[in-house]
């Protein structure tokens, strides 16, 4: 069962998972978290964020990508 959250993450789209983003609960952390997604890039997404479990997976490569194990230990060599 997925739950709703009371908030949402802002982020630049074009960036990394981490560079730019922001979690904003009210009308004036979403102002400012729009501000500072628009100072990476000129394109913004806003996802509203979910009561899940999350679980992280590498993916290396473009032509033949190869995949961790969920929660695994990777590496890019």
């Amino acid at each position: 069962m997925v739950k709703k959250s009371k908030f949402v993450f802002v982020k630049p789209a074009n960036l990394g998972s981490s560079v730019g983003i922001s979690r904003a609960k009210n009308r004036e952390e979403l102002r400012r978290a729009i501000d500072l997604a628009a100072s990476y890039d000129h394109k913004i997404i806003a996802e509203e964020a979910l009561d899940v479990r999350e679980v992280e997976v590498s993916v290396l490569g473009n032509d033949d990508p190869m995949a961790s194990l969920p929660g695994g230990n990777y590496s890019i060599e």
